[in-house]
């Protein structure tokens, strides 16, 4: 995976990719460990992304109030 950041719905569609080729089992533990971290990191990504999402929209019916 690239370094550059890469939004909610890339990360998504990576992390998916990532399980199916777990799921395959046919990749040694040093590559299944590297791509477990992987979607490791974009998960706790698309948490802080939903989680910022969630206080924009609190946020916004907060302002409708």
């Amino acid at each position: 995976m690239s370094k550059n950041k890469i939004n909610y719905d890339q990360a998504l569609q990576r992390i998916e990719t990532i399980v199916a080729e777990l799921e395959q089992g046919d990749k040694s533990l040093d590559a299944m460990l590297k791509e477990i971290k992987e979607a490791t990191t974009l998960i706790k990504g698309c948490k802080t992304e939903l989680k910022s999402a969630q206080k924009e929209i609190d946020q916004t019916f907060d302002d409708i109030e």
